[in-house]
Parts: C-alpha cells; structure tokens; sequence
C-alpha cells in the first residue's frame, strides 16, 4: 500500500485546482458547491501522507550516515588527531584529551 501511494505524486497545486473545478462542476451539474472540498480532503491526506513518509526516509538516512560516520571514525586515529588540532587550535583540549593528543602525535610520528 505503501509503495502504491508514494507512486502517486501529488502537488498542492494539483489539490487547489482539483478542487476548485470540482466545486464548480458540483455547483453547475450537481448543485452541490462542497464537490470541490470532498474531492479535495482525500488528496490533501494523500500530500501529508507522502510529506511524512519523505520526511521519515531523511531522518532513517540521516540517523544511517551518521552511524557509519561514527563507526569511521571510532577506529581511525587520523580523525581523532584531525578533531583534537581544531580543538587545541581553538583552546578548548585540556587535561587528559590533551595528554591523548600529544601520545597519539607522538605515536603517529614514529
């Protein structure tokens, strides 16, 4: 159901002007001028539906890239190196963070 529904691409654009010409249709043929907002309501569940499920797909691959890049750089010493240079540029590694760097400096030069 899922994929039959992200099939249909649909515009709020669309929605306005379904809905206008099916309220004057309705009003013309039918007598009825609440056409247009009965035609409209599905496709107005429709855009939201598919706005959520876009919006779920980013944050599953927003959460996705952010776990292989933390997994990346959990094992890689370069990294941490390069994150420790911009925070002792910037005065902010202090303590054991900074005897880690110069261990790790050390142990990168040899």
């Amino acid at each position: 159901m899922k994929k039959y529904l992200m099939k249909i691409k649909v515009n709020m654009l669309i929605v306005l002007i379904i809905s206008l010409l099916g309220g004057m249709v309705g009003s013309y043929f039918f007598n009825n001028r609440w056409l247009g907002l009965i035609v409209a309501v599905p496709l107005c569940a429709l855009y939201i539906y598919q706005v959520y499920q876009v919006q779920a797909d980013y944050r599953e691959q927003h959460t996705k890239k952010n776990q292989i890049l933390g997994d990346y750089a959990k094992g890689n010493n370069i990294v941490h190196q390069l994150i420790d240079l911009a925070l002792l540029q910037n005065g902010m590694l202090t303590g054991e963070a900074l005897s880690n760097f110069v261990k790790r400096s050390i142990y990168l030069i040899q």
